[in-house]
């Protein structure tokens, strides 16, 4: 993020850059919290072919996985943890870096059982919350 020169402000101004990613962020989370309502959202889990081949930085990733969450957290409704990483899966997609999809579940001492789902396969990406789940078998990857 880029300072301003004047001294007497500490907020720091997003680039061009960052906010067409948060803008590209939110419009990805409304469009995946609807069509997970709707007839349509096998669509989600198909896997298209990758734009040309890329390696983002581990920084980027991070960087990426942060606005993501910055925009998920100011939307319109609470965003769910499998609304943000299938965002997060198609914002480094389009930037052609493949991620995987992983679920996990979990029983607290109430027997109470809860779901995650998270990101693997990409340096940089992590989430703390994934190691308190055991993770499923991961789904075949469909064309």
């Amino acid at each position: 993020m880029n300072r301003t020169s004047d001294p007497d402000q500490n907020r720091a101004f997003p680039s061009w850059s960052e906010l067409f990613l948060v803008a590209e962020a939110w419009l990805t989370l409304l469009w995946v919290a609807a069509t997970l309502r709707t007839r349509w959202r096998k669509r989600l889990f198909v896997m298209r072919p990758l734009p040309a081949e890329r390696r983002p930085t581990q920084t980027q990733v991070q960087h990426a996985a942060r606005l993501v969450n910055a925009a998920a957290n100011r939307h319109l409704k609470p965003m769910t943890c499998l609304e943000r990483a299938l965002t997060l899966q198609s914002v480094l997609r389009r930037r052609g870096c493949r991620a995987a999809l992983r679920f996990g579940v979990h029983k607290d001492e109430n027997a109470h059982l809860a779901a995650h789902a998270w990101l693997e396969g990409v340096s940089g990406l992590s989430d703390p919350l994934s190691s308190r789940f055991v993770p499923l078998e991961p789904l075949p990857e469909r064309s």
